[in-house]
């Protein structure tokens, strides 16, 4: 017999900001980041974020917490640091909240819950993966050369979410990203502050024929597994569903 899901914690953000809040009152270059883990298998960050919708460029303040293989949490917070949308994603589907307006969409993968947020179509697991940079991305994936450019350096990832990655060799810092579904992207990553053992400051994802176009800049990333209450899909008490039907989420 299934147990019944839990409800989201409306106040799992607010702790998820507050591990973080010394980060955000001091600049990166007084608090370096992190070395990445060999292996890193969780964490939970601080963002600035900045992202193209219908209506224009927006930009924000996000908390992230990754669980891997595919668990992902972003909170999209206001001026003040409390949640005002929050997106949450496993293997098993995910959903959207609008805070103020106290409701909720249902998506049965995360990949059309990214698009409906952000117009860019990608899992949220790669997302969270995208952030350790590309060495981490490239042990963490089925890559191999590629025979069409060999001695070159390029080489083909292909993850379990279905998608593919190009690497075309001479620059480790850009790469294509080829969705199991949807317009291609070129992801770009800056150069890891500090050496190649610390993640990337900043991860741009564009995609051309639909204008998408993401950019993330990591003010400070903290290696623990995030407890596996923040990835739960139940809405929270007193939300209602909101019909998605074909248009973009802007809370």
């Amino acid at each position: 017999m299934r147990r019944p899901a839990s409800r989201l914690p409306l106040g799992s953000g607010l702790l998820l900001i507050a591990s973080l809040a010394a980060c955000a009152r001091h600049p990166p270059a007084a608090e370096p980041l992190p070395d990445l883990p060999e292996a890193p298998s969780g964490y939970h960050a601080l963002l600035q974020a900045t992202w193209a919708t219908s209506g224009g460029k927006r930009r924000a303040q996000v908390g992230i917490a990754y669980l891997a293989p595919d668990s992902l949490r972003l909170e999209i917070l206001t001026p003040g640091g409390t949640p005002r949308a929050v997106l949450v994603s496993t293997g098993e589907g995910a959903v959207l909240l609008d805070m103020a307006r106290r409701t909720y969409r249902p998506f049965e993968t995360g990949r059309r819950a990214v698009e409906a947020l952000v117009s860019i179509s990608a899992p949220p697991g790669l997302l969270g993966r995208l952030l350790l940079g590309p060495e981490s991305l490239k042990k963490g994936s089925d890559c191999r050369p590629r025979e069409k450019d060999s001695g070159t350096g390029a080489v083909t990832c292909r993850l379990e979410e279905g998608e593919t990655i190009e690497f075309r060799g001479g620059d480790d810092l850009a790469a294509e990203l080829l969705p199991a579904s949807g317009e291609a992207a070129q992801i770009l990553w800056s150069a890891a502050p500090g050496g190649s053992r610390k993640p990337p400051s900043t991860v741009r994802v564009v995609q051309r024929n639909q204008a998408a176009d993401l950019v993330v800049r990591l003010v400070d990333i903290r290696f623990a597994d995030p407890p596996p209450a923040l990835f739960t899909l139940a809405p929270p008490e007193g939300f209602s569903r909101e019909e998605r039907g074909d248009t973009l989420w802007t809370p």
